[in-house]
């Protein structure tokens, strides 16, 4: 007797439920305001900003997934992942991350404004991305 070939199952089935399950999570705990622990105070609002970041491009690759569009979906997969890295990186570092995240906005603005500059937009002050700066 030949063994029944074996239905395919969707890969989505086991982790979904699960999924849905921990997404209650965090809203549920940001009800109240959470400790934090020393050395982390100056980066909650990172790590808020990140975890949300998550949280909510998780469900919109699902939602593009069940629509058909999981190939779309890439770019967003890839801001979770890197994320999910700064998460890590916050984590294991805490405050001391700040000066390095406020160097990166710093060069990032400058940057634009350079962009805006050499375009001869109107439409965007560089005074005020210069006082970002500062």
């Amino acid at each position: 007797m030949k063994p029944k070939p074996q239905q395919r199952r969707d890969g989505r089935s086991g982790y979904k439920p699960l999924l849905h399950e921990l997404l209650t999570l965090y809203p549920a705990l940001a009800k109240g305001a959470p400790p934090w622990r020393d050395g982390y105070t100056n980066v909650a609002f990172l790590a808020h900003g990140w975890y949300l970041r998550c949280h909510r491009s998780v469900q919109a690759v699902l939602r593009l997934g069940d629509s058909g569009y999981a190939e779309e979906a890439a770019p967003v997969r890839r801001s979770i992942i890197e994320h999910v890295l700064a998460l890590r990186w916050l984590a294991a570092e805490g405050d001391k991350i700040l000066d390095t995240i406020a160097r990166a906005h710093a060069f990032d603005t400058k940057s634009r404004a350079r962009a805006v500059l050499a375009a001869g937009w109107t439409s965007i002050d560089v005074e005020d991305l210069e006082k970002i700066v500062a």
